[in-house]
């Protein structure tokens, strides 16, 4: 599967230098080593894919896993000739909290002594290819993701570091529900995080 440009632009901001990219470690090829030797994965979708890998590298290794929520979003259209149009705003405004509903596939590890994970706030442009409608489809395919910036970071390693999703003036006992309403998030997200705060311990 061939790499996608956003992946490479974030791999690249990590990697030390050109070389310190794609180096294979304990029998995994690792995405970039950054100045301080750590292994850094970067990861664009689910975490289900990369668990596996991560539990083995962190037996012995320190490991950064990065992982982009576009928080500023650019749709450039592109008819079936290839010619693009303007470019316009999305009204979709990512958070960082939702790294929650990839982080369910790894709960247990979120606070190993080992592991940090950085969410990058992003400003993206997202091309999209016009295709002819059909039933059930959008009128169109996502080509590429391109970083713009980074506007934003998240470091997450400590308990302290998790237990700032939720608001500080937070009953002990709450509900996701009500957790969906303080943070005004959708209760499908509210559960992800209850649910890994839980087994995360």
């Amino acid at each position: 599967m061939s790499e996608s440009l956003l992946h490479h632009q974030l791999k690249m901001l990590y990697a030390h230098e050109p070389d310190a990219t794609e180096q294979v470690v304990g029998g995994f090829r690792i995405d970039a080593v950054d100045d301080r030797g750590r292994l850094v994965e970067i990861q664009t979708g689910s975490f289900a894919a990369i668990a596996p890998k991560l539990r083995r590298l962190l037996k012995k290794h320190t490991v950064v896993l990065v992982h982009p929520v576009c928080a500023r979003r650019w749709i450039v259209l592109q008819n079936e000739e290839g010619v693009a149009g303007k470019r316009r705003a999305s009204p979709l405004r990512g958070r960082w909290e939702e790294l929650f509903s990839e982080l369910v596939a790894l709960p247990d590890l979120m606070t190993h002594p080992r592991l940090r994970i950085e969410v990058l706030l992003t400003e993206e442009e997202e091309w999209r290819q016009v295709r002819p409608a059909r039933r059930r489809q959008k009128p169109y395919s996502v080509i590429e993701r391109r970083l713009s910036s980074v506007q934003d970071q998240v470091f997450l390693e400590s308990v302290e570091d998790w237990l700032r999703v939720l608001p500080e003036d937070l009953e002990r006992w709450f509900t996701s529900r009500g957790l969906a309403q303080r943070l005004e998030v959708p209760e499908a997200l509210a559960r992800c995080i209850t649910y890994c705060l839980r087994e995360a311990g």
